[in-house]
């Protein structure tokens, strides 16, 4: 498998915090609140939103519209990392725009008119799937028509 480089921009905000497995912060950076507001505006600041706990509960990472969180155990706590930008958010205009050509059935031939030489279009998607975790077409479709 050949390895597409693109460079990347980091303009994503992280935060942690520590809870316990029912959700109860124990520690948070105050980042850490701001961020969960994005997705849930009426958040209660002693608990992780219920949507999150589930997520967590089941082994998983919560992807969002707004915000992604993921938990890492640490003993009998777990340590939560959220940052911003639902699964879509981290994707450059043109990894979106092939991304959308893709999701829609349209092959990497077809989606060569996004780009100005013919392997950009293999490695757009090639990040798009690493970026949004996902590893088939179908896939890429769902989490594009979840994130709008």
């Amino acid at each position: 498998m050949r390895r597409c480089s693109i460079a990347r921009r980091r303009t994503d905000q992280r935060a942690l915090a520590l809870i316990d497995s029912y959700g109860t912060f124990e520690a948070a950076d105050p980042q850490f609140h701001a961020l969960l507001a994005l997705e849930w505006p009426q958040f209660d600041a002693a608990h992780l939103p219920p949507a999150a706990v589930a997520a967590m509960a089941a082994g998983k990472a919560f992807n969002g519209r707004a915000i992604e969180i993921a938990f890492r155990s640490l003993g009998s706590r777990i340590v939560c990392q959220a940052r911003t930008g639902g699964s879509s958010a981290r994707l450059s205009e043109r990894e979106r725009l092939v991304a959308q050509h893709f999701a829609t059935g349209k092959s990497h031939k077809k989606s060569r008119a996004c780009w100005a030489h013919r392997p950009t279009p293999s490695c757009a998607v090639e990040q798009v799937y690493r970026k949004l975790g996902v590893r088939d077409k179908v896939s890429l479709a769902r989490r594009l028509s979840r994130d709008d």
